[in-house]
C-alpha cells in the first residue's frame, strides 16, 4: 500500500506539471500575463504555498496523534474492538468483524450484494467512477462557484452517501443492513451517472425523461437482486424510497424550478476573493 501511494503521488505530479493546477475561479491563468510572462493572478510557490501548506500539515498533526497517543481505537469507529481480542486456541472467530475505517463503505456494498462477481464490481465501480469524472462532467465551467444549485446538491450528496454507507457497515451484517446498505449503494452510484445531466441547459421534456430512466433501473435493479433471491421483496420495498426520494427530489426541482440547474452565466475574467459557494 505504501508503495501504491507514492506512485499515486507521483503519477499526480506528472499530470499536475503536464495541466497545471485550477483555482477557486476555474480561470486560466496564463492567458493573463505581465511583460515578464509572469500570470498576473499568480503567486510563487514558496512563501506563500508552503506556509499555508505547513500550516495545515500542523493541524493535521495535532488532530492525528490526539487520536494515536488518546483514543487509537477512535469510539469503536476507526478500530474494531474485536480486533484486540486474544486469539482463540479452539479457533472460535467472532460473527462479525469489520474492517478498517476507510474500508467501511466499501464493505457495506460488499454486503449490500450477496453475490460475489457482482459484490466485487459494484466494488471496483466505485474506484472506476473516480475515473470517469472527467468523461462524465464535460461542463465547460471548472469552478464549483459558477455551478448550478441543483449540481451543488448532488456534489454534497456524493461525501454524505459515503459516509452513510460506513455508518451502514459498522452495524452488524442483519438483512436490514445489507439492504440499506445496497439502496445507499446505488445513490452513491446515482450521484456519479447523473452528471451528465449538468453538462448543459435541459429542457423540461428531457429532464422528465431522466427522472424516468434513473428511477426504471433502480427498480430494475431491485427486481433483478430479488429475482437471485439476494433480500426478501417487502424489506426492499420499505427501503427503497432511500434513492427514489432523492432522484424524485433533485429532478423534481429541477422540473418545477428550472432556474435551479442553470450556470451563472457571467464568469470572470480574473481571479476574485470570494468563496466557494458565494
Amino acid at each position: 500500500m505504501p508503495v501504491l501511494l507514492l506512485a499515486l503521488v507521483l503519477v499526480h505530479l506528472i499530470a499536475l506539471h503536464q495541466v497545471g493546477s485550477n483555482n477557486p475561479d476555474g480561470v486560466e491563468i496564463h492567458a493573463n500575463t505581465s511583460k515578464s510572462s509572469w500570470p498576473r493572478d499568480g503567486i510563487p510557490f514558496h512563501p506563500y504555498y508552503t506556509v499555508k501548506d505547513l500550516f495545515g500539515v500542523s493541524v493535521f498533526f495535532v488532530i492525528f496523534f490526539w487520536f494515536v497517543f488518546y483514543k487509537p481505537d477512535g469510539w469503536g469507529f476507526l478500530l474494531d474492538k474485536l480486533n484486540y481480542t486474544p486469539a482463540n486456541i479452539f479457533l472460535h472467530t467472532p460473527s462479525d468483524i469489520h474492517p478498517l475505517w476507510f474500508f467501511l463503505p466499501f464493505y457495506a456494498m460488499l454486503r449490500g450484494v450477496p453475490d460475489k462477481l457482482y459484490g466485487i464490481m459494484a466494488f471496483a465501480g466505485s474506484f472506476a467512477l473516480l475515473a470517469c469524472l472527467p468523461l462524465l462532467d464535460r461542463n465547460p465551467i471548472r469552478s464549483i462557484r459558477y455551478r448550478s444549485v441543483l449540481y451543488k446538491l448532488n456534489i454534497l450528496m456524493m461525501p454524505a452517501s459515503f459516509l452513510w454507507l460506513g455508518y451502514i457497515a459498522h452495524g452488524f451484517a442483519t438483512e436490514h443492513n445489507m439492504v440499506f446498505g445496497l439502496h445507499v449503494t446505488e445513490v452513491f452510484y446515482a450521484t456519479f451517472l447523473i452528471l451528465p445531466f449538468f453538462n448543459k441547459r435541459r429542457s423540461l421534456g428531457a429532464s422528465v425523461a431522466w427522472l424516468i430512466a434513473t428511477e426504471a433501473v433502480v427498480l430494475l435493479i431491485d427486481v433483478w437482486m430479488y429475482s437471485i433471491h439476494a433480500h426478501g421483496w417487502n424489506l426492499m420495498l420499505l427501503t427503497d424510497w432511500i434513492p427514489a426520494t432523492y432522484l424524485l427530489l433533485l429532478f423534481g426541482l429541477a422540473i418545477l424550478f428550472p432556474a435551479l440547474t442553470q450556470d451563472t452565466r457571467h464568469l470572470p475574467e480574473r481571479l476574485t476573493a470570494g468563496g466557494i459557494f458565494h
